[in-house]
């Protein structure tokens, strides 16, 4: 009986033993769990025009376990400052860019060589502002649509007759 014990006791302490050191893996492997870093930079990002665009990133972010990271800009900036905050971000490690580019050839000359370090996609519009040009991703509004709603809504608005009416809009 006593060897049954003795035996009983040794088989329990090795399970013991063995499921402390599965719950240790466990956590070691799910702390050094690395998540991917996205850096976002667009034009006068704290201004409000941003506010649903930065909202729908953040929830995307959330839903894929990403660390977002939208960089604080002032105002509009030139080619060299924006390829100074691109090469920061990368250099803080960054895992992908999402940019607003600064209009220009040069602007996309310089978005396909960050592209060789990290994916680079396009926000609003290519840096060319042809995007049937650029060999970048672009996410940006449908113009042509926009367009078209607002038009037919202003027919609505004046049941059918817009003759000797001025219309303008004004783009930011």
């Amino acid at each position: 009986m006593k060897d049954h014990k003795k035996i009983f006791i040794l088989v329990e302490s090795i399970l013991a033993v063995m499921l402390i050191g599965l719950v240790i893996r466990m956590f070691w492997e799910k702390s050094g769990e690395s998540r991917y870093k996205i850096a976002v930079i667009i034009q006068n990002s704290d201004s409000s025009q941003w506010a649903s665009f930065k909202y729908g990133l953040k929830m995307a972010a959330e839903d894929q376990n990403i660390e977002l990271s939208v960089v604080s800009t002032g105002g509009t900036f030139s080619l060299e400052e924006e390829q100074d905050l691109l090469e920061a971000e990368i250099s803080n490690g960054a895992d992908a860019l999402i940019v607003q580019p600064v209009p220009g050839r040069e602007a996309e000359e310089m978005l396909r060589k960050m592209e060789k370090k990290v994916p680079v996609m396009l926000a609003v519009c290519a840096a060319s502002r042809e995007t049937e040009d650029s060999t970048l991703p672009v996410t940006g509004p449908d113009n042509y649509a926009i367009g078209k709603s607002l038009a037919e809504e202003l027919w609505k608005d004046y049941g059918g007759n817009i003759e000797g009416k001025f219309f303008g809009i004004i783009a930011g």
